[in-house]
C-alpha cells in the first residue's frame, strides 16, 4: 500500500474524529475536533462549521450528497443533523422535527435517498433513532427497542437503505431487513451481555457484517448476521477498537485501535490480516478513523489530537477481484477488466 499526506490536513491541533469517502475514493468528508472547535471538512470544498461537536458523517455513492450529525451545540447539551447536495459547498439543517439530541452517528444510502442517524440518552435527553426516505426531508422514528431511550453509538445501512444495523454503547446490537419497520436482536454469541459497541461495517447487499467492541473483540458473519466468528486482526488480544470500515462485498476491511500508531488491513474477508503504518511510527499515540472506497483500493486514516498523526494519510492498492464467472465458452471473446479473453475454453468454478 502506498500512502500519501492528504493536502490541508497537516495540522497538529486536529483529532480526525469520522472520516467517510465516496465510491471512487477520490473524495473524502471528515468531521472533526480542535483549535477550540470543531467542524466538518470535506476535500472539495473545505471546512463547514466552526460551534459544535460534530460526530458522524457519512457521503453517498459520488460524493455529492453527504449528512453530518453534531452531538453537542455551542454550552447546550442538543446538536443538528445537517446534509449537503453539492459536495459539502452547502448545508441545510434537516434535524428530526422536535428531536434535538446528542447525535452521535449516521449513514446514508449510495443513491443519498435514505438517511439515518442515532443519538443518545443522556442528561434527560433521549436516545431514539431517525430514519429519512427522502433526503432528510421527513423523518420517522423507529424503535428497534420498543419505546425506551438507549445511548444509540452506531447506525450503518446497505446500500439501498433496505438493511440496517444499530448498536447500543453498554449494550447490544440490533437488524432491520426492512427499512427499520421490524427489528431482531444480532449479537455475537460469547458477547450477549451488554458491551461497548463501537465498530459496525455492512456490505452494500447487507450479508457481510462487522461488529467491535470498545475494549473488546471483533466478530464476522457473512450471513447478515446469523452468525459470528471472532477475527483477530492483532493476535488473541482485546484492543480499543474505535472505527471499522469495509468495501462494497465486504472482501476489505480496515480496523483503528484507537491510541495505536498501527491501523489493520485485511482483503479477504478477516482470514489475516496486515498491520500497517500510514506515517512514521509514534509510539506516543496513533491512529482514531479509517474509511475505504467501494472496491478497497483507496483508504483513508485520521489521526488523533496534538501528534503527528494528526493528520489524514490517503492509502492505495492494486486490487483484483473476480467472482461468479461460471463458464466463458471456446471461441468466443470477452473482456474481464479490460483484458482480452480469446479462445479460452471453459473455465469452472471461480469465485
Amino acid at each position: 500500500m502506498i500512502f500519501t499526506l492528504q493536502s490541508g490536513t497537516a495540522n497538529y491541533q486536529w483529532s480526525w474524529n469520522k472520516l467517510a469517502t465516496n465510491s471512487s475514493g477520490l473524495e473524502f468528508v471528515t468531521s472533526r475536533t480542535g483549535n477550540s472547535e470543531t467542524n466538518v471538512y470535506s476535500s472539495i470544498e473545505g471546512v463547514h462549521g466552526a460551534t459544535g461537536s460534530w460526530e458522524g458523517v457519512a457521503s453517498d455513492s459520488t460524493g455529492d450528497k453527504l449528512i453530518a450529525c453534531e452531538s453537542i451545540s455551542g454550552l447546550t447539551h442538543v446538536g443538528i443533523v445537517q446534509t449537503s447536495i453539492d459536495g459539502g459547498n452547502s448545508w441545510t439543517t434537516r434535524t428530526p422535527s422536535g428531536a434535538d439530541r446528542i447525535w452521535r452517528d449516521a449513514d446514508i444510502s449510495d443513491d443519498g435517498s435514505t438517511l439515518i442517524v442515532c443519538a443518545e440518552s443522556s442528561g434527560g435527553v433521549g436516545g431514539r433513532i431517525w430514519i429519512s426516505t427522502d433526503g432528510g426531508v421527513n423523518w420517522t422514528e423507529t424503535q428497534p427497542t420498543g419505546n425506551v431511550d438507549r445511548v444509540w453509538n452506531r447506525v450503518t445501512l446497505n446500500s439501498d437503505g433496505t438493511k440496517i444495523l444499530a448498536a447500543v454503547r453498554g449494550g447490544k446490537v440490533y437488524r432491520s431487513t426492512n427499512g427499520g419497520a421490524n427489528w431482531s436482536e444480532i449479537t455475537p454469541t460469547g458477547s450477549s451481555e451488554n458491551k461497548n459497541w463501537s465498530v459496525l461495517e455492512l456490505s452494500s447487499d447487507g450479508n457481510f457484517v462487522m461488529a467491535g467492541i470498545y475494549a473488546g473483540r471483533v466478530y464476522i458473519s457473512t450471513d447478515g448476521g446469523d452468525n459470528f466468528n471472532e477475527t483477530q486482526p492483532a493476535g488473541n488480544v482485546t484492543k480499543s477498537w474505535n472505527y471499522g470500515t469495509c468495501d462494497a462485498d465486504g472482501s476489505h476491511l480496515g480496523l483503528i485501535s484507537e491510541g495505536q500508531y498501527y491501523a489493520y488491513i485485511s482483503s479477504n474477508q478477516g482470514v489475516s490480516w496486515d498491520a500497517v503504518q500510514p506515517a512514521t511510527p509514534d509510539t506516543t499515540a496513533g491512529w482514531y478513523s479509517i474509511a475505504t472506497n467501494s472496491d478497497g483500493s483507496v483508504y483513508y486514516f485520521g489521526g488523533q489530537l496534538s501528534t503527528q498523526y494528526s493528520t489524514i494519510y490517503r492509502g492505495t492498492q492494486v486490487v483484483t477481484k473476480i467472482k461468479k464467472i461460471a463458464e466463458l465458452v471456446k471461441g468466443s471473446i470477452g473482456t474481464l477488466r479490460g483484458v482480452a479473453i480469446a479462445d479460452v475454453g471453459t473455465i469452472q468454478g471461480l469465485e
